[in-house]
């Protein structure tokens, strides 16, 4: 019985793997520039930084502080909860407390319950609503996040370009040691950040995100932030549709460090993809095909492999599983 199709198979998988690393080294490439890049002079538009926030986030007040020490000379930090019962709520008002002298404008507001929208972008919207008039940029960042320093200058950046509707970072889950469920999240995670670089890919993360006030209204994100679940994916959306492009910025990566069993991160994975599938169906089936193609290069090949021994094919079963290794 002949084997061709499993070296049709094998061409395949090698076709997919090489692709896959050529586009890992292009992304790659881009950071490497990325994170060289001078930042354009005298660019310092007004920003105002709208921090959604729920339950306590590990690290959260060293997350929260991170936020209210940028170096960057002109923004506002507004933290947003549901209610004032949040844990969240009590932490942020000792936190501003504690920052005697902070020079930059802080507040701390109570959206109310969601009703047509999820929480998380009700609370951005309640916000929005208040934001003065002289605001230039919204920008937008998780509480799960440890940003550096230049973070909220690097993120501000690239929107100095006529063609950058939002630019974005990426967060990169730093594990618990120990916790295996988290080791698995940070891998998943990785392969994600792996795909953002120079291209039209990119879609925006709404921890590490900032888009101009007058694309914010030009696009209609207000209006569909109202009757929607998703802050980052229907903004990437909206600012694709209009023919402008999401730059990612390799130094806004960011470290997020999580804790999770194994229930939680099925939970959490289910979200995403239900979320993906929603607003942005393109790049689910794209993951989805890569995560099929994956799964085959990984087990169905040694699957094969194994079937092949069994059976005395006249194939090389060690060329057959060099894909998945």
């Amino acid at each position: 019985m002949t084997a061709s199709w499993l070296y049709i198979l094998l061409l395949v998988l090698l076709v997919e793997e090489a692709l896959s690393l050529i586009n890992a080294a292009v992304n790659w490439r881009h950071a490497v520039k990325g994170c060289s890049r001078r930042r354009p002079a005298g660019f310092t538009p007004r920003v105002l930084l709208i921090v959604p926030c729920k339950g306590l986030d590990q690290g959260f007040r060293a997350n929260i502080t991170s936020l209210l020490h940028q170096d960057y000379p002109d923004y506002m930090v507004w933290f947003v909860v549901g209610h004032r019962s949040d844990p969240a709520y009590t932490q942020i008002r000792a936190i501003l407390a504690n920052q005697a002298g902070l020079a930059k404008a802080t507040r701390l507001l109570v959206a109310g319950p969601c009703t047509t929208s999820s929480q998380k972008v009700h609370n951005l919207l309640y916000a929005i609503d208040q934001a003065p008039a002289d605001v230039d940029v919204f920008a937008f960042a998780d509480s799960d996040i440890q940003a550096p320093r230049t973070w909220l200058s690097d993120l501000i950046a690239p929107l100095a370009g006529p063609a950058c509707g939002a630019s974005t970072g990426y967060r990169w889950f730093v594990p618990s040691e120990g916790n295996l469920a988290s080791t698995v999240l940070s891998c998943l995670n990785a392969k994600v950040a792996q795909m953002l670089g120079p291209g039209t890919f990119n879609l925006a993360w709404g921890g590490s995100m900032a888009i101009r006030k007058e694309t914010f209204y030009s696009c209609n994100i207000q209006q569909i932030w109202s009757q929607c679940l998703s802050d980052d994916l229907t903004v990437s959306e909206a600012v694709k549709a209009r023919g402008l492009r999401i730059r990612f910025v390799p130094r806004c990566l960011v470290p997020s460090h999580c804790r999770m069993g194994w229930l939680d991160l099925v939970r959490f994975g289910r979200r995403q993809l239900f979320l993906t599938r929603l607003y942005s169906p393109l790049t689910w089936i794209l993951a989805l095909t890569g995560t099929a193609l994956a799964t085959i290069d990984i087990w169905g090949i040694q699957a094969v492999a194994a079937w092949s021994w069994w059976r005395h094919w006249q194939v090389d079963v060690y060329g057959l599983t060099a894909p998945a290794w």
